[in-house]
């Protein structure tokens, strides 16, 4: 999609060349670069929603049913800042990042939430 009219997507979309992965290499990938959820220590993920990158909309929300199904919920913390752009935290977020991390590593509970 993109050029404004379904028609000339259709027909763009003829023309590509359709080329699919190397099993062993999908199958590595899976296997030792994809995340588990399975955490050993505290994680704060922060996350901007409008990253043009990696989606917030997708990313977020699959990692935290991944840290849920591994039942390591209470390790993990999220802080969507809303704003466009790939990890475009301002100092005060990051500080309130930081300083969630700390807490979460000392067992205190989070008071409030962005």
């Amino acid at each position: 999609s993109g050029t404004g009219s379904f028609y000339e997507d259709w027909k763009l979309n003829k023309k590509i060349q359709r080329i699919s992965g190397d099993a062993d290499a999908l199958n590595l990938v899976a296997a030792a670069y994809e995340t588990s959820g399975h955490l050993g220590i505290p994680l704060v993920m922060m996350h901007t929603t409008g990253d043009p990158i990696q989606s917030f909309w997708l990313q977020q929300p699959v990692y935290r049913l991944k840290v849920l199904a591994a039942g390591k919920w209470p390790l993990f913390s999220a802080i969507p800042i809303n704003r466009y752009g790939h990890c475009e935290f301002t100092p005060g977020e990051m500080t309130i990042g930081l300083v969630a991390l700390i807490l979460k590593v000392e067992g205190r509970k989070l008071i409030a939430s962005l």
